[in-house]
């Protein structure tokens, strides 16, 4: 116990006597911890926790019903028309989406691609190659 305390009273006294690196080894260490602890958290956020169930039993559907077109019956429901319904049953609904699929043409030195598209507005978007 004795050699514990005499090696802890030499390192304070080499410490105070190179203050300079001392406090940049302090410091680098504190950037290091502060560093790691950011970087686990954004993947702890991202990738390694779970989002938990969905509920698609709750999900309700809108669609739009084209009657002048032969080829496409049934469509997304507009931005319009969506805004109408959920200010006029904001009570029924607890939050609500608009989900529009688009599909694009993408190209670039030779290469031509179908992209389907799928766009929520205010919330996410994500693309697929076919």
């Amino acid at each position: 116990m004795s050699t514990l305390l005499q090696d802890l009273r030499y390192s304070v006294r080499l410490l105070w006597n190179k203050r300079a690196y001392s406090i940049t080894a302090i410091l680098m260490l504190a950037l290091g911890i502060g560093a790691f602890t950011s970087v686990f958290s954004v993947a702890n956020a991202v990738l390694l926790k779970s989002y938990g169930p969905v509920k698609t039993d709750q999900w309700l559907y809108l669609w739009e019903h084209r009657t002048k077109s032969s080829s496409l019956n049934q469509i997304s429901v507009s931005m319009a028309n969506f805004r109408d319904c959920k200010s006029e049953c904001s009570s029924s609904f607890s939050e609500g989406i608009v989900w529009l699929p688009w599909s694009y043409t993408a190209s670039g030195e030779g290469i031509r691609d179908q992209v389907d598209v799928w766009t929520a507005p205010g919330r996410a978007r994500l693309c697929q190659p076919f």
